[in-house]
Protein backbone atom coordinates (compact mmCIF):
# COMPACT_ATOMS: atom_id res chain seq x y z
CA UNK A 1 0.00 0.00 0.00
CA UNK A 2 1.55 3.58 -1.12
CA UNK A 3 1.21 6.74 0.53
CA UNK A 4 -0.65 9.11 -1.24
CA UNK A 5 -0.17 13.18 -0.89
CA UNK A 6 -3.15 15.30 -1.11
CA UNK A 7 -3.20 19.50 -1.14
CA UNK A 8 -6.26 21.36 -0.89
CA UNK A 9 -6.48 24.45 -2.80
CA UNK A 10 -6.83 27.61 -1.06
CA UNK A 11 -6.65 30.68 -3.63
CA UNK A 12 -6.25 30.56 -7.42
CA UNK A 13 -5.87 33.32 -10.04
CA UNK A 14 -5.54 33.63 -13.57
CA UNK A 15 -3.32 36.87 -15.31
CA UNK A 16 -4.59 38.11 -18.78
CA UNK A 17 -2.60 40.77 -20.94
CA UNK A 18 -3.90 44.28 -20.78
CA UNK A 19 -3.26 44.96 -24.10
CA UNK A 20 -3.48 41.53 -26.08
CA UNK A 21 -6.47 40.27 -23.46
CA UNK A 22 -5.25 36.75 -23.73
CA UNK A 23 -3.82 34.86 -20.68
CA UNK A 24 -0.20 35.50 -19.56
CA UNK A 25 1.87 32.69 -20.17
CA UNK A 26 3.54 30.74 -17.47
CA UNK A 27 7.42 32.85 -17.38
CA UNK A 28 5.68 36.15 -18.17
CA UNK A 29 4.62 36.42 -14.43
CA UNK A 30 5.22 35.28 -10.88
CA UNK A 31 3.26 35.68 -8.38
CA UNK A 32 3.75 35.12 -4.26
CA UNK A 33 2.75 35.41 -1.31
CA UNK A 34 4.07 37.00 1.34
CA UNK A 35 3.29 34.96 4.33
CA UNK A 36 4.06 31.67 4.72
CA UNK A 37 6.90 32.90 2.17
CA UNK A 38 5.21 30.83 -1.32
CA UNK A 39 5.63 31.45 -4.70
CA UNK A 40 2.15 30.30 -7.01
CA UNK A 41 1.87 26.77 -8.46
CA UNK A 42 1.34 27.87 -12.58
CA UNK A 43 -1.19 25.47 -14.71
CA UNK A 44 -0.62 24.67 -18.03
CA UNK A 45 -4.23 26.65 -18.93
CA UNK A 46 -2.68 29.66 -17.22
CA UNK A 47 -3.86 29.71 -14.21
CA UNK A 48 -2.11 29.83 -10.83
CA UNK A 49 -2.82 28.77 -7.25
CA UNK A 50 -1.72 28.48 -3.33
CA UNK A 51 -2.59 25.73 -1.62
CA UNK A 52 -3.23 24.41 1.92
CA UNK A 53 -3.23 27.41 3.67
CA UNK A 54 -5.28 27.88 6.92
CA UNK A 55 -8.83 29.69 6.82
CA UNK A 56 -8.13 33.36 7.88
CA UNK A 57 -10.40 36.61 8.23
CA UNK A 58 -7.34 38.66 8.09
CA UNK A 59 -6.20 39.28 4.20
CA UNK A 60 -3.16 37.28 2.83
CA UNK A 61 -0.82 39.38 1.03
CA UNK A 62 0.26 38.35 -2.67
CA UNK A 63 2.50 40.06 -5.06
CA UNK A 64 2.73 40.58 -8.69
CA UNK A 65 6.30 40.44 -9.57
CA UNK A 66 7.82 43.42 -11.79
CA UNK A 67 8.63 42.10 -15.32
CA UNK A 68 7.16 42.17 -18.71
CA UNK A 69 3.69 43.26 -16.47
CA UNK A 70 4.00 46.17 -14.09
CA UNK A 71 4.45 44.81 -9.95
CA UNK A 72 1.62 45.15 -8.25
CA UNK A 73 0.10 44.17 -4.24
CA UNK A 74 -2.87 42.78 -3.93
CA UNK A 75 -4.82 41.00 -0.89
CA UNK A 76 -8.09 38.51 -0.16
CA UNK A 77 -8.71 36.85 2.76
CA UNK A 78 -9.86 33.14 3.39
CA UNK A 79 -13.27 32.48 5.19
CA UNK A 80 -13.33 28.72 5.34
CA UNK A 81 -11.39 25.23 3.78
CA UNK A 82 -13.27 26.51 0.65
CA UNK A 83 -11.14 27.85 -2.26
CA UNK A 84 -11.40 31.52 -3.29
CA UNK A 85 -10.75 32.99 -6.33
CA UNK A 86 -8.59 35.83 -6.76
CA UNK A 87 -10.67 38.57 -8.58
CA UNK A 88 -11.65 42.03 -8.32
CA UNK A 89 -13.89 44.59 -10.12
CA UNK A 90 -12.17 46.40 -13.30
CA UNK A 91 -9.93 44.22 -14.04
CA UNK A 92 -10.43 42.31 -17.16
CA UNK A 93 -12.89 44.84 -18.85
CA UNK A 94 -14.11 47.24 -21.62
CA UNK A 95 -15.30 50.34 -20.73
CA UNK A 96 -17.16 52.76 -22.56
CA UNK A 97 -19.21 55.51 -22.55
CA UNK A 98 -23.02 55.08 -24.32
CA UNK A 99 -23.78 56.81 -27.29
CA UNK A 100 -27.06 55.79 -28.39
CA UNK A 101 -29.96 53.24 -27.26
CA UNK A 102 -31.86 51.72 -29.26
CA UNK A 103 -34.83 50.07 -27.50
CA UNK A 104 -36.39 47.98 -30.14
CA UNK A 105 -33.24 46.55 -31.16
CA UNK A 106 -31.39 46.17 -27.57
CA UNK A 107 -28.76 47.90 -28.86
CA UNK A 108 -26.19 50.65 -27.50
CA UNK A 109 -23.77 52.55 -29.74
CA UNK A 110 -20.05 53.61 -28.38
CA UNK A 111 -17.18 55.47 -29.63
CA UNK A 112 -15.01 52.89 -31.95
CA UNK A 113 -12.63 50.02 -30.58
CA UNK A 114 -10.23 50.09 -32.77
CA UNK A 115 -9.37 46.15 -32.25
CA UNK A 116 -11.36 44.08 -29.90
CA UNK A 117 -10.59 40.73 -28.82
CA UNK A 118 -13.91 38.79 -28.31
CA UNK A 119 -15.98 39.06 -25.15
CA UNK A 120 -18.50 36.01 -25.09
CA UNK A 121 -22.45 36.41 -25.19
CA UNK A 122 -23.51 36.50 -21.60
CA UNK A 123 -21.11 38.77 -19.62
CA UNK A 124 -21.80 40.94 -17.52
CA UNK A 125 -22.69 44.83 -18.35
CA UNK A 126 -22.83 47.15 -15.93
CA UNK A 127 -24.33 50.60 -16.13
CA UNK A 128 -23.82 54.08 -14.42
CA UNK A 129 -26.85 54.51 -12.29
CA UNK A 130 -27.10 51.32 -11.21
CA UNK A 131 -28.08 48.69 -14.13
CA UNK A 132 -27.00 45.57 -14.45
CA UNK A 133 -27.43 43.01 -17.28
CA UNK A 134 -25.77 41.17 -20.06
CA UNK A 135 -24.57 40.96 -23.38
CA UNK A 136 -26.78 39.05 -25.75
CA UNK A 137 -24.63 38.89 -28.23
CA UNK A 138 -20.56 37.98 -28.94
CA UNK A 139 -18.45 40.92 -29.05
CA UNK A 140 -15.32 41.11 -31.24
CA UNK A 141 -13.78 42.63 -34.42
CA UNK A 142 -12.45 46.06 -35.69
CA UNK A 143 -13.44 48.98 -34.74
CA UNK A 144 -16.08 47.84 -33.24
CA UNK A 145 -19.14 50.34 -32.51
CA UNK A 146 -22.33 48.44 -31.04
CA UNK A 147 -23.65 45.90 -28.64
CA UNK A 148 -26.67 43.86 -28.45
CA UNK A 149 -27.93 43.40 -24.61
CA UNK A 150 -30.87 41.27 -22.96
CA UNK A 151 -32.52 44.12 -21.62
CA UNK A 152 -31.65 48.19 -22.24
CA UNK A 153 -34.43 49.28 -19.55
CA UNK A 154 -32.62 52.12 -17.48
CA UNK A 155 -29.72 52.57 -20.17
CA UNK A 156 -29.12 56.14 -21.30
CA UNK A 157 -26.68 57.66 -23.67
CA UNK A 158 -23.73 59.50 -22.19
CA UNK A 159 -23.74 56.61 -19.01
CA UNK A 160 -20.44 54.70 -18.62
CA UNK A 161 -20.25 51.13 -19.10
CA UNK A 162 -18.47 48.38 -18.10
CA UNK A 163 -18.58 44.92 -19.70
CA UNK A 164 -16.77 42.52 -17.82
CA UNK A 165 -14.67 40.26 -20.04
CA UNK A 166 -13.36 37.38 -17.45
CA UNK A 167 -12.63 36.77 -13.73
CA UNK A 168 -8.84 37.35 -14.83
CA UNK A 169 -6.69 40.07 -12.68
CA UNK A 170 -4.85 42.68 -15.58
CA UNK A 171 -1.56 42.41 -16.27
CA UNK A 172 -0.45 46.19 -16.96
CA UNK A 173 2.41 46.42 -19.55
CA UNK A 174 5.66 47.28 -17.87
CA UNK A 175 8.19 49.13 -19.19
CA UNK A 176 9.66 46.45 -21.04
CA UNK A 177 6.63 45.21 -22.99
CA UNK A 178 6.68 45.42 -26.61
CA UNK A 179 3.90 47.74 -27.40
CA UNK A 180 2.25 47.46 -30.33
CA UNK A 181 2.56 50.20 -33.09
CA UNK A 182 0.29 52.78 -32.29
CA UNK A 183 0.15 52.96 -28.42
CA UNK A 184 0.71 56.44 -27.05
CA UNK A 185 3.64 55.54 -24.12
CA UNK A 186 5.34 57.93 -21.83
CA UNK A 187 8.44 55.78 -20.39
CA UNK A 188 9.82 57.44 -17.27
CA UNK A 189 13.08 57.11 -15.71
CA UNK A 190 13.00 58.49 -12.19
CA UNK A 191 16.86 59.28 -10.27
CA UNK A 192 18.33 60.72 -7.60
CA UNK A 193 19.45 64.43 -8.27
CA UNK A 194 23.13 63.73 -8.16
CA UNK A 195 26.10 63.51 -10.10
CA UNK A 196 25.02 60.02 -10.05
CA UNK A 197 21.75 59.39 -10.70
CA UNK A 198 21.52 56.59 -9.13
CA UNK A 199 17.97 55.20 -10.14
CA UNK A 200 15.13 55.29 -7.48
CA UNK A 201 13.06 52.06 -6.95
CA UNK A 202 9.74 52.26 -5.73
CA UNK A 203 8.98 55.80 -6.77
CA UNK A 204 5.39 56.30 -7.25
CA UNK A 205 4.39 58.58 -10.59
CA UNK A 206 0.67 59.97 -10.01
CA UNK A 207 -1.26 60.92 -13.27
CA UNK A 208 -2.59 64.21 -12.65
CA UNK A 209 -3.98 65.75 -15.67
CA UNK A 210 -4.17 64.81 -19.60
CA UNK A 211 -4.08 67.57 -21.88
CA UNK A 212 -3.96 70.36 -18.96
CA UNK A 213 -7.87 68.59 -17.52
CA UNK A 214 -7.95 66.86 -14.44
CA UNK A 215 -9.76 63.44 -14.53
CA UNK A 216 -13.61 63.06 -13.72
CA UNK A 217 -14.82 60.20 -11.85
CA UNK A 218 -17.95 57.82 -12.41
CA UNK A 219 -19.41 55.06 -10.05
CA UNK A 220 -20.36 51.72 -11.91
CA UNK A 221 -21.35 48.66 -10.20
CA UNK A 222 -19.56 49.47 -7.26
CA UNK A 223 -16.56 50.67 -9.11
CA UNK A 224 -14.76 54.37 -9.52
CA UNK A 225 -13.95 54.65 -13.14
CA UNK A 226 -11.56 57.76 -13.87
CA UNK A 227 -12.26 59.51 -17.42
CA UNK A 228 -11.06 62.96 -19.18
CA UNK A 229 -13.23 65.52 -20.68
CA UNK A 230 -11.61 66.60 -23.70
CA UNK A 231 -14.37 67.97 -26.27
CA UNK A 232 -15.33 65.59 -28.61
CA UNK A 233 -13.16 62.53 -26.97
CA UNK A 234 -13.44 61.11 -23.29
CA UNK A 235 -10.63 58.62 -22.76
CA UNK A 236 -11.38 56.24 -20.15
CA UNK A 237 -8.49 56.36 -17.58
CA UNK A 238 -9.63 53.21 -16.08
CA UNK A 239 -9.92 52.37 -11.60
CA UNK A 240 -8.13 55.03 -9.29
CA UNK A 241 -4.78 52.58 -9.32
CA UNK A 242 -4.63 53.12 -13.17
CA UNK A 243 -3.82 56.64 -12.36
CA UNK A 244 -0.43 55.40 -11.20
CA UNK A 245 2.84 53.87 -11.93
CA UNK A 246 5.43 52.87 -10.04
CA UNK A 247 9.22 52.25 -10.48
CA UNK A 248 10.79 49.14 -10.73
CA UNK A 249 14.72 48.11 -9.56
CA UNK A 250 16.23 50.22 -12.25
CA UNK A 251 14.00 53.41 -11.47
CA UNK A 252 11.83 52.74 -14.62
CA UNK A 253 8.21 53.46 -14.96
CA UNK A 254 5.39 53.43 -17.81
CA UNK A 255 1.88 55.12 -18.90
CA UNK A 256 0.53 53.97 -22.04
CA UNK A 257 -3.24 55.12 -24.00
CA UNK A 258 -4.96 53.73 -27.00
CA UNK A 259 -3.61 55.76 -29.99
CA UNK A 260 -6.77 56.85 -30.99
CA UNK A 261 -6.96 59.41 -28.26
CA UNK A 262 -5.49 62.78 -29.49
CA UNK A 263 -3.59 63.12 -26.48
CA UNK A 264 -0.61 66.16 -26.20
CA UNK A 265 0.59 66.40 -22.41
CA UNK A 266 0.42 64.76 -19.21
CA UNK A 267 0.94 66.48 -15.98
CA UNK A 268 2.68 63.52 -13.91
CA UNK A 269 4.04 63.88 -9.92
CA UNK A 270 6.61 61.45 -8.94
CA UNK A 271 7.00 61.05 -5.06
CA UNK A 272 9.77 58.56 -3.15
CA UNK A 273 10.38 58.36 0.78
CA UNK A 274 13.02 60.93 1.22
CA UNK A 275 13.25 63.08 -1.41
CA UNK A 276 11.04 65.95 -2.61
CA UNK A 277 8.25 65.21 -5.54
CA UNK A 278 8.47 66.94 -8.20
CA UNK A 279 5.28 67.81 -10.77
CA UNK A 280 6.10 68.14 -14.50
CA UNK A 281 4.09 68.33 -17.93
CA UNK A 282 5.38 65.77 -20.58
CA UNK A 283 4.57 66.41 -24.05
CA UNK A 284 3.15 63.54 -25.77
CA UNK A 285 2.29 62.71 -29.10
CA UNK A 286 -0.80 60.20 -30.00
CA UNK A 287 0.55 57.17 -31.22
CA UNK A 288 3.95 57.24 -30.14
CA UNK A 289 6.77 56.76 -27.34
CA UNK A 290 8.11 59.77 -25.51
CA UNK A 291 10.97 58.81 -23.31
CA UNK A 292 11.93 61.18 -20.35
CA UNK A 293 14.28 61.10 -17.11
CA UNK A 294 12.76 62.88 -13.62
CA UNK A 295 15.43 64.16 -10.70
CA UNK A 296 14.26 64.13 -7.57
CA UNK A 297 16.27 65.88 -4.69
CA UNK A 298 16.56 64.19 -1.39
CA UNK A 299 14.63 65.91 1.37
Amino acid sequence: MSDRLASTLSFFGRLTDDLRREPAGHGEYRVTLQAPPTEALYKQDGHFVFADLAPSATDYQFALADGLYQGRRFQKNLPTAAPVELTYDGEDELFAFVNTVNVAARQVTFDPIPFLPIVRAGATVLVEGGISTTLAEDLAGVDVTTAVLTNVTGVGATKLMRIVRSHCLRGKAGPYYPFPAGTTVLLLRVVEDTADQAPIAGALAHLTQVNGVASSSATVGGAALRFVNLGAQRPILGPDADLDASTEARGNAVFYFPGQFALTSLRITVSAPGFVPATTVFPVTAGQTTSATVKLAAV
